[in-house]
């Protein structure tokens, strides 16, 4: 006969901790930051991860609004090294906001913006400079969100440029390296040995999970 084991107990606290910092790290922030009122010692317990909780909505909404200044600002009082770290990161900010002020039809202040805060940055690079002279061609048109490089005008190219803020802020040091597993896929993958050394060793006991029926291939 098997031998029977006992149910293994883990806090509330434990759990939420666990489900927080998934949220956070799959970008659900919604729902996260609902989590954080409801439970502020899991906000305590994640650290900088709740930070981003606060931060990212904020940038997000100032990015989708057009409002790039305000977003790097909010980048800035975030991480003040972030930028300086993340010299893309800077740069796609930076030709955001001309291309904001070419579709506002604001020429004159857009072209001393460039020529102040971009041209320094571009001088050695080819492929931002690439970038700079395409956004520049919308000037010889009347209404730029209806010429050939209207992709640079459409909601899209803001869209590109939050999905490049994220990822520079949940991988500050090198952003191609690999995402970490979270807390979330470790418990998942550690389940899934536990279950397999309870079998090995014919013990009784009543599987919660059934991994045959999930899909583990993302915590490989």
């Amino acid at each position: 006969m098997g031998k029977q084991v006992k149910k293994p107990r883990l806090s509330n606290t434990c759990l939420n901790v666990v489900v927080g910092e998934y949220l956070v790290k799959g970008g659900y922030l919604s729902a996260a930051g609902k989590l954080f009122e409801e439970s502020p010692v899991v906000e305590s317990q994640l650290g900088d991860l709740a930070k981003k909780i606060e931060t990212l909505p904020k940038v997000e909404n100032e990015i989708l609004s057009g409002r790039i200044r305000e977003a790097t600002r909010i980048l800035n009082d975030y991480d003040p090294e972030l930028l300086d770290n993340d010299q893309y990161l800077h740069f796609h900010l930076l030709h955001q906001e001309f291309i904001e002020m070419l579709k506002e039809k604001r020429v004159a202040e857009a072209l001393d913006f460039a020529q102040f805060n971009i041209s320094p940055k571009i001088e050695t690079n080819s492929e931002m400079l690439a970038q700079i002279e395409r956004s520049c061609a919308l000037l010889a048109y009347d209404d730029p969100e209806n010429c050939p490089f209207a992709d640079m005008t459409k909601p899209t190219q803001r869209q590109k440029l939050l999905s490049n803020v994220f990822t520079s802020i949940f991988n500050p040091k090198d952003i191609d390296i690999p995402r970490a597993p979270t807390a979330m896929e470790d418990l998942l993958l550690y389940i899934n040995w536990a279950y397999d050394q309870l079998d090995k060793n014919q013990v009784t006991y009543e599987k919660k999970m059934r991994f045959s029926e999930m899909d583990l291939e993302f915590l490989q």
